[in-house]
């Protein structure tokens, strides 16, 4: 049993990696004037999943720096549709396939129970955000890509496996807002800039599963 309880304890080094993947949900809400086919069209693409890799850096036992990469995807169509889409009336398909990109930036922080067995722990920073949408109305082939600044923010428990593998269970909180994006139609691109009312919230929860290896 005591060499049980001693493989069970979590190595304190200075360097650790996180793997994790899970489900994922967008938070801006919904143009309420939207019609009930576009209101379920964009409740099935505000849900999707999610990834995320972190490194990190520990200075003292509890607190470490690193960097961290999250992605949020999610994908739909809907078929059989009468569409109107820059003047013109169509009959097919819509859909989108949507990336939202982090990287960022980390402070980490992880706080040990009694036994080492197990810790809380979380992550703070800035990140830069890139989202890409490869979007179809009918024939209308539509991609839009664009690039802003975010924050992510995460918490999570981690449970020992051995002295240098844990499972954790955690969430992220992935913020942004895009004011200005390239969208490519049919082979032709432009610059498209959004008034303060139009942005496009990024931000996404996602629930999520992993490991944590430690060095």
């Amino acid at each position: 049993m005591q060499s049980i309880a001693r493989d069970s304890v979590m190595k304190t080094g200075h360097f650790n990696v996180s793997l994790m993947g899970g489900l994922s949900w967008r938070v801006a809400q919904t143009d309420p004037a939207a019609n009930q086919i576009e209101k379920a069209y964009i409740k099935d693409l505000k849900s999707g999943k999610s990834f995320s890799i972190a490194a990190r850096y520990f200075f003292k036992k509890k607190f470490g720096v690193g960097l961290k990469f999250n992605t949020h995807l999610s994908k739909v169509q809907f078929n059989d549709l009468y569409m109107e889409y820059n003047g013109q009336n169509y009959y097919g398909s819509l859909s989108d396939d949507i990336t939202i990109n982090s990287y960022a930036a980390v402070f980490s922080g992880r706080f040990y129970n009694r036994s080492h067995t197990g810790c809380f722990t979380f992550d703070g920073g800035l990140a830069i955000m890139t989202y890409r949408d490869d979007a179809r109305v009918a024939q209308n082939k539509i991609l839009v890509e664009g690039l802003t600044a975010g924050i992510n923010l995460s918490a999570g428990y981690a449970l020992s496996l051995t002295r240098n593998f844990a499972v954790t269970l955690g969430f992220d909180y992935v913020m942004g807002t895009l004011t200005e994006y390239d969208q490519t139609e049919n082979g032709v691109k432009r610059r498209i800039t959004l008034d303060e009312n139009q942005a496009q919230g990024l931000a996404h929860i996602d629930v999520m599963a992993g490991l944590i290896i430690s060095f």
